[in-house]
């Protein structure tokens, strides 16, 4: 920045040789009599043997003509600088912003809104880069300038410097001051335009389906319509007041130079020295024009754009620079913290922000390594919520989770994690090949192709990518899978979860979309992992219990009985009214 701002203290210096060495070329264009009469011009044509008038008249053009392809030249070099100074700021702005959302705990995500965070990165950070960095820039260079020719003005006539000085600059400082409410309430109106467009449009994408079946493309349609022409025409009234003083100015200054005359002829001037100061003051209105119009098309995008700014700031709280978590996105590849005795949850307490319930309430469980755990209750008894604590995505209101006796605590969460394979109720899947989505965010030249196939074969999907996809592992499969079934889906998932060879498994409802066979070919082939790994899962279907070792069922938050699942199903009439009903908290069907 201290780069930028000598850069444009010397191109100042340079545009004010630019204007001045107009005025002693128009002086001897209108009388070579003046090179005598004048000390300056009397020295410089002595100085440097000039033989006749007419050379000397020809070099003045040439200096003059040099001096402005010099400082065009220059001008065009900073501007350049400038503008990737502001890119790359731009880049940097983005990157933190980012960095700040994937470093917030997942409890934050739950109350946000996605496509906001996604307009504030793509859409708020190119406003704050157009409409407030770079006008501030620019309003300081023009600034600079602006100052250099009225500080050259004042130096040939201060009486005149003053009149054009109140005239442009109170002309442009009574617009602005009539225009900077409204360009205000136009600007915070349009970011709020703006997110509500972010979220049409990605409600409108991402539940296309749902939105076809029930026909309610038009709703969607009219809203973002609604919002799409309030956003751009609050962005066409700034646009039209950062314009609007050029029209009337360039008018006042061309009339100016017509007083300008009028002014020297009643003082009685001679016509050969009006020539010169015409000369002068016509050239600075041309340089100094475009500069008052950049300060006031700075200070009304920034008026405009003060709500960007305040929503960018907001956005960086707690700011993260990305040096200091580098470390922390090591992915499978750092530190573990390995799971070899148990895993104890005492006194647990959690309720979600905002939320008034508590999901856990007093809950105590132990975990013995290389055990099968089945973790099934009622909806809402907390079990979604007990995993979420068990993968540190959670940190409990009350209670302590240890790992082999060491608190789980923020710093060490993703330790544990490298540790632990987790396959969610709904697959997360990019928009990308099949081998991408197992090693999901392991660069290509690093996936281990022998362990992806190996999770393929333990999740019941290598036969089918092999035979049916058409390019095998590198089929591309669409955002969010879509052409993949439920039941694939979920395989593609646990194959992810197998791949780095955890020793703990957390499975949430993971087989929920299978069809039985492939189930209970799952469920088999995960069972021949128990005694060497520790399997904790979460069942839609009770069946699916029956080779656990232990199973724990929770009501309301609490512990509510342990056992294995014949056990249970004699002792614990809620387990039983489950099994009963087929397995599912909401199945209708004998699943048993």
């Amino acid at each position: 920045m201290y780069f930028i701002f000598i850069a444009l203290i010397i191109r100042g210096v340079f545009e004010i040789v630019g204007v001045a060495s107009i005025m002693p070329f128009m002086a001897v264009v209108s009388n070579s009599d003046v090179i005598q009469t004048n000390q300056f011009l009397k020295w410089a044509y002595t100085f440097f043997s000039f033989e006749t008038s007419r050379h000397f008249l020809l070099a003045l053009g040439l200096f003059a003509f040099l001096a402005l392809v010099f400082n065009n030249l220059l001008a065009a070099l900073t501007d350049w600088f400038l503008i990737k100074f502001i890119h790359m700021r731009g880049h940097v702005l983005a990157q933190r912003l980012l960095a700040g959302y994937l470093k917030k705990p997942y409890s934050w995500f739950l109350s946000r809104n996605t496509a906001d965070m996604g307009a504030n990165i793509l859409n708020e950070v190119a406003n704050y880069m157009k409409g407030v960095l770079r006008p501030f820039i620019e309003m300081l260079a023009r600034s600079i300038v602006s100052l250099f020719i009225m500080g050259l003005l004042i130096k040939v006539d201060p009486f005149l410097a003053l009149v054009v000085s109140l005239t442009l600059g109170g002309a442009y400082g009574v617009i602005f001051y009539f225009v900077r409410k409204r360009l205000t309430r136009a600007g915070k109106d349009r970011v709020y335009d703006s997110r509500r467009q972010f979220k049409y449009i990605n409600e409108s994408l991402t539940g296309i389906k749902d939105i076809k079946v029930l026909g309610r493309e038009k709703y969607f349609f009219d809203s973002f319509s609604k919002h799409s022409y309030r956003a751009n025409y609050n962005q066409a009234i700034y646009q039209i007041v950062s314009q609007l003083p050029r029209y009337a100015l360039e008018m006042v200054a061309f009339g100016g130079i017509l007083l300008i005359v009028l002014y020297f002829i009643a003082l009685r001037q001679n016509t050969d020295n009006i020539i010169p100061l015409i000369a002068l003051y016509a050239f600075a209105g041309y340089r100094l024009m475009p500069a008052l119009q950049g300060v006031f098309g700075g200070l009304t995008s920034l008026k405009f754009n003060i709500p960007v700014l305040h929503r960018i700031l907001d956005a960086l709280e707690n700011d993260v620079q990305n040096e200091n978590i580098m470390d922390e996105w090591q992915g499978g590849e750092g530190p573990i913290l390995n799971l070899s005795d148990t895993i104890e949850m005492n006194d647990i307490e959690y309720t979600y922000p905002e939320g008034e319930r508590k999901v856990l309430d007093g809950l105590d469980l132990t975990i013995s390594a290389n055990t099968t755990v089945g973790l099934v209750g009622t909806t809402g008894a907390g079990k979604t919520t007990l995993v979420d604590i068990l993968l540190g995505l959670f940190q409990p209101d009350k209670g302590s989770l240890t790992i082999d006796g060491i608190p789980l605590k923020e710093e060490n969460c993703r330790h544990w994690r490298n540790n632990v394979g987790y396959v969610p109720q709904n697959i997360f899947l990019c928009d990308d090949t099949v081998i991408n989505n197992i090693a999901l965010g392991v660069t290509p030249e690093n996936i281990d192709f022998s362990s992806v196939e190996k999770a393929a074969c333990l999740a019941d999907i290598h036969d089918f990518i092999m035979q049916e996809l058409p390019e095998g592992y590198n089929t591309v499969i669409g955002e969010r899978g879509v052409r993949l079934s439920g039941g694939q889906r979920q395989r593609l998932g646990i194959a992810r979860a197998m791949y780095h060879d955890p020793d703990v498994i957390i499975m949430d409802e993971a087989t929920s979309s299978l069809d039985g066979v492939t189930e209970d070919n799952i469920i088999k082939a995960i069972h021949t992992l128990s005694k060497k790994k520790t399997i904790i899962m979460i069942a839609h279907r009770l069946k699916t219990l029956h080779e656990c070792d232990i199973i724990h069922f929770l009501n309301e938050g609490k512990l509510y009985a342990s056992g294995s699942y014949e056990e249970l199903f004699s002792t614990c009439t809620l387990f039983r009214e489950l099994a009963e009903a087929g397995g599912s908290t909401g199945g209708k069907e004998n699943q048993l």
